[in-house]
């Protein structure tokens, strides 16, 4: 990947770089589809998008949650 480095230095920009998975992605929801993975299993909380900020609180809990669904009106 080429990136402007010159640019990114002079502006003292902060490059964040992360990372995807490839053929995991589709495998995973594949399996998902199937039934052959149960992802309710892995659900601990959910909560209405008007308490969003109370969903993410609860999702960075680790002590208390693994994933937390927002659910639309």
């Amino acid at each position: 990947v080429s990136l402007p480095a010159n640019m990114i230095m002079t502006k003292e920009l902060d490059y964040r770089g992360t990372m995807r998975f490839h053929d995991e992605f589709d495998k995973a929801v594949e399996l998902i589809v199937s039934g052959a993975a149960d992802v309710q299993k892995i659900i601990t909380g959910s909560r209405p998008i008007g308490e969003a900020v109370d969903a993410f609180h609860l999702a960075f809990d680790r002590g208390q949650s693994i994933k937390v669904v927002l659910e639309s009106a």
